[in-house]
């Protein structure tokens, strides 16, 4: 079917085409801007003037090191945007340095028209988690629940990406277990290495690895119709979608 537009069309159908450009390209130049403060924040240069780039709690650590300061020119550090709204932007960065890998969130907003860094966070108090994973890993013998204990620590440990893989090769496994949960069934996600699996009051269900105290790290399957929980600094740091209603989190 060909489109017919008159004069006065011609010219309503430009305005409108100019100011979405306009518009696209304000939201991708804004996103930049977001990526940037983000590339200074892992760059071993650090950032020379922290105030104009931070904001809310970063302001009180200005006078500390950004994380490619910390880390410096040992790591290879992987950025991805994980959401992004007009005003609001969150990234994820996978850093691997000295045989380890960590995955860090960076939550930012936008003051006064420039982006600005307002939090930072990981998957905190793991130091205990990593000296018990090396004293398993140096005993020349385990017990049953030894290699148990092993192999959950491997895995509160691992990072996003390592979670993804392992949740994709025994996804029958969590979806069977899933479906006791919501049934109301006794749940043992004991063969899954899951430290608990149960509903929330929300209706998605937590499927727990481990952690210390509220640090945690698992999967959550969130049924059609309930809400996915929100990512904060405060509580959900990241919950990331897998695929089929399942999400991998970390809380803090």
């Amino acid at each position: 079917m060909k489109l017919n537009i008159g004069a006065g069309g011609r010219k309503d159908f430009l305005r409108v085409y100019l100011l979405m450009l306009c518009a696209s390209a304000g939201s991708a130049a804004a996103q930049t801007g977001a990526r940037s403060v983000v590339d200074a924040f892992f760059s071993p240069a650090g950032i020379p003037e922290k105030g104009n780039v931070y904001t809310g709690e970063m302001l009180k650590s200005q006078n500390q090191k950004t994380l490619g300061e910390y880390f410096g020119t040992s790591a290879t550090v992987s950025i991805r945007e994980l959401a992004a709204t007009a005003d609001t932007a969150r990234f994820g960065a996978e850093v691997r340095s000295r045989g380890a890998t960590q995955d860090w969130y960076l939550f930012l907003a936008r003051v006064d028209g420039r982006w600005k860094l307002s939090a930072v966070r990981t998957l905190a108090q793991t130091g205990v988690l990593h000296r018990g994973l090396e004293g398993l890993r140096g005993m020349r013998q385990r017990t049953a629940e030894q290699e148990w204990n092993l192999r959950n620590l491997e895995l509160v440990l691992s990072s996003d990406a390592e979670l993804t893989k392992h949740f994709l090769a025994n996804r029958a496994g969590f979806a069977a277990l899933a479906s006791r949960v919501l049934g109301d069934r006794r749940a043992d996600g004991k063969a899954l290495h899951l430290q608990s699996a149960e509903r929330a009051g929300a209706g998605y269900v937590v499927f727990t690895f481990g952690g210390v105290t509220d640090n945690t790290v698992g999967y959550l399957f969130v049924p059609e119709g309930v809400a996915v929980p929100a990512v904060t600094p405060e509580a959900f740091i990241h919950v990331e979608r897998i695929g089929d209603g399942w999400y991998l989190f970390r809380t803090t």
